[in-house]
């Protein structure tokens, strides 16, 4: 809901259709944030399971024992659980507002058509603020996820090197 530090019912017409059109332009932008955090999830995950079954065809070739090894699989592991949930479910706001939200209940009592226009936008930019401050949630709470999974990954990379390198001198 947006802040009342002013008298809405004085805001011009005009102003309305800014602040509309900016609300609609920054929801648009935490849309497509979540598209990118989306797709670099996907990238991500497709590397961690190339990664995962590189690991596992050496351990097998190699002949290793599973549990030692495991230490380099669990966290591949852990990451592609925390991948899924940030792919599944992918809760999206859409773009547009459905009439009979953004029709308020009093709207059909006003003679003035000036005002049942400031109304109808008045109605819409709440809705667009609610759907922005959802988005921006809900990309928070994903981007926190991704980053420590991509920290995983760039250290079982190192780490699987390093083990190959002490243990078999391979590279």
């Amino acid at each position: 809901m947006l802040t009342n530090n002013f008298k809405w019912s004085e805001i011009s017409v005009e102003a309305y259709k800014i602040i509309y059109n900016e609300g609609k332009e920054r929801l648009k932008d935490a849309i497509n944030d979540s598209e990118n955090i989306t797709n670099k999830a996907i990238k991500l995950l497709s590397a961690i399971l190339s990664l995962f079954g590189i690991a596992v065809g050496f351990i097998i070739q190699m002949n290793l024992k599973v549990g030692y090894n495991s230490i380099f699989l669990m966290p591949l592991l852990v990451s592609v659980v925390i991948l899924i949930f940030i792919l599944f479910p992918k809760r999206v706001k859409e773009y547009g507002i459905q009439p009979n939200t953004l029709i308020p209940k009093k709207f059909d009592s006003e003679d003035d058509k000036e005002h049942q226009l400031e109304l109808l936008y008045y109605t819409a930019i709440n809705i667009i603020q609610e759907r922005i401050d959802y988005m921006k949630r809900q990309n928070e709470r994903r981007t926190k996820c991704f980053n420590p999974i991509l920290i995983i990954f760039i250290t079982s990379i190192a780490g699987g090197c390093t083990f190959i390198y002490l243990t078999f001198g391979l590279m």
